[in-house]
């Protein structure tokens, strides 16, 4: 999970470099980096929760950060996630 708060210490910066700014056909993405933290954590998408809509996208070395720091993660949905605050 991407988010742009600190309340959580464990919340990891992310950098610029990790987001692109424009899609292929030029637009620029709603999601770009604001001060963007990774949540380490691997969380699930419930079907129940669509649609789901695209707002930006990770650039490869985004994606590796985030893989390299979730891999050893365990599936969580989003309840039993929040219930362990």
């Amino acid at each position: 999970m991407i988010t742009t708060s600190e309340k959580f210490s464990d919340n990891i910066l992310m950098l610029k470099e990790h987001f692109e700014e424009f899609s292929e056909s030029g637009e620029k993405y709603e999601l770009y980096f604001n001060n963007t933290h990774l949540v380490e954590v691997k969380l699930l998408k419930r079907l129940e929760w669509r649609p789901f809509r695209k707002i930006g996208r990770l650039t490869q070395g985004g994606v590796s950060f985030v893989e390299q720091k979730i891999k050893d993660k365990d599936p969580k949905v989003w309840e039993h996630y929040w219930q362990g605050f």
